[in-house]
């Protein structure tokens, strides 16, 4: 066996594992959207959000304390000087779980998903507005039909814009922000702390509005809001590790897998039964984000071996 075919095993294998890991990631992310989906229910999103958030926050400083490799650092590990960008992150991402679940509360859950899709068009947007990366005309192209599409889900029977359908846009919009400005940190702080301070930012905005809407919870709603936290921890353990596994360009079209099971789970659970136009806007704003996921990949590509190039 040659060297090169050795290394073209190694890569199979890790795009496979990555394959495997981010379609467990996004299993466990509808599995937490469709817990969301029973407790918004019952009880305010500013209530969820806020539990949620402190529970985030004990689950990862007890890991920091615990965990054989933070024992050294320990709570230190999420220590920072940038809590400014943080706090504006966290209030971006307040935004962000207050659309998403007020859009669990109104639609279906499928509808919700497809809609919420538009994120990776519109962070292609707002990256070359903001960050001045260049966008050609083929990213461009799919942008306009990823809007197209967008558009289309948004219409139930190609009638009038619905009200409830501009929430899972604006929760889009504003993670494509959030999204942005986690580009702008990117080698000033780690994952981890990125992580930690958003929840933290979040717990401490929502818990003096949470008293104004609290409603007792029971212990099964407790149980579930416990479980959620945990299973969304741990879906992004395997999504973030996906990533380092295997290329972007092999596992990030297994986001949209998340379609698959949301419809199955919305079907199962609460009878929910997709409409055409959500299907059909579906097919745009999935190939427009296959098209900006693979041509982003494409440019990462040439740009390392541009400067493969320019170091020999």
């Amino acid at each position: 066996m040659t060297v090169n075919s050795s290394t073209n095993k190694v890569l199979q294998d890790n795009n496979l594992l990555g394959i495997g890991l981010m379609t467990s990631g996004i299993f466990l992310m509808s599995i937490k959207d469709a817990g969301s989906k029973f407790l918004v229910s019952d009880y305010h999103p500013i209530q969820i959000m806020a539990l949620s958030s402190w529970l985030t926050v004990v689950i990862l400083l007890l890991w920091s304390v615990s965990s054989s490799k933070q024992k050294k650092t320990g709570v230190r590990t999420f220590m920072t000087k940038h809590w400014r960008a943080h706090m504006i992150r966290a209030s971006i991402g307040v935004m962000t779980g207050l659309f998403f679940l007020y859009s669990l509360k109104y639609m279906k859950l499928v509808d919700v998903t497809v809609i919420f899709f538009s994120a990776p068009i519109l962070m292609t947007t707002l990256s070359a507005i903001f960050l001045k990366e260049k966008v050609g005309i083929i990213r461009w192209t799919a942008v306009f039909i990823g809007f197209i599409g967008v558009v289309i889900a948004m219409r139930p029977d190609m009638g009038s814009i619905e009200w409830k359908f501009v929430l899972p846009l604006c929760a889009s919009i504003t993670y494509s922000i959030r999204a942005i400005l986690v580009r702008t940190m990117a080698g000033i702080e780690t994952a981890t702390q990125i992580v930690f301070h958003t929840r933290l930012g979040g717990a401490i905005l929502t818990t003096i509005p949470m008293f104004y809407f609290w409603q007792p919870m029971t212990t099964m709603d407790g149980v579930l809001l416990i479980i959620i936290t945990v299973v969304q921890l741990n879906a992004h353990l395997l999504i973030t590790r996906s990533t380092v596994m295997a290329s972007l360009s092999v596992v990030g079209p297994v986001e949209y897998s998340a379609l698959l099971w949301n419809g199955m789970l919305g079907y199962i659970i609460w009878n929910e039964i997709p409409t055409n136009n959500i299907w059909i806007g579906a097919i745009f704003i999935i190939a427009a984000g296959l098209v900006v996921a693979y041509r982003e990949a494409l440019h990462k590509k040439r740009f390392k071996h541009v400067q493969s190039d320019i170091t020999d």
